[in-house]
């Protein structure tokens, strides 16, 4: 037969509750104070590099230089992005993220985060194409922000584990649906 835990046991395994509770809210307050500080950190010298970057984008450039800046600015905004979003981890944790809904043109996404994965897919050999694009705009009430880090990080991981000399296509398909509606589907391969 086994004892049944005696208060002292009780009040033992209380304390250690909640000195658990005092540490995990200790190690939470630790990561948002890191948080704050990784973000400056990050934010200081990317601030420069887009400083710097936009003066010399108006300057007078080649065009293969002028876009070689053009595509330093738009992957520095981009990362400038991402540290916000590390630092929404805070708003995730507490069960809220922050989504901000808007009318997203998709296809402007695609061809901008192709753009941004470019660079990656050259150095490696691969051949980057966009198939079936629909011909019309298509615009989508969503996070722009959110669609945008989704297709970056399908597009970067198909450039890093695709073999070298291979091709990423990706292929744009609508379906319609009941009411009127339209589903689309991107494809990666």
């Amino acid at each position: 037969m086994k004892k049944m835990p005696g208060i002292k046991d009780l009040k033992r395994a209380e304390i250690e509750i909640i000195a658990s509770r005092d540490d995990a809210r200790k190690a939470n307050l630790a990561k948002t104070e890191f948080l704050s500080r990784v973000s400056h950190e990050l934010r200081t010298p990317m601030n420069a590099i887009l400083g710097f970057s936009q003066l010399m984008d108006m300057g007078e450039l080649s065009s293969k230089h002028k876009k070689g800046v053009s595509h330093i600015l738009r992957s520095g905004k981009h990362l400038l992005k991402l540290i916000d979003e590390v630092l929404d981890i805070s708003n995730i944790d507490s069960g809220k993220p922050t989504i901000f809904p808007e009318s997203v043109d998709l296809n402007s996404i695609v061809a901008e985060t192709m753009e941004m994965i470019q660079p990656l897919a050259y150095a490696r050999h691969l051949k980057l194409e966009l198939v079936n694009s629909p011909k019309n705009q298509l615009f989508v009430m969503a996070d722009r922000r959110r669609i945008k880090q989704a297709l970056t990080n399908l597009l970067s991981n198909a450039a890093k584990y695709n073999s070298q000399g291979g091709t990423i296509t990706v292929k744009t398909e609508t379906r319609p649906i009941d009411n009127n509606g339209i589903v689309l589907y991107y494809y990666i391969q």
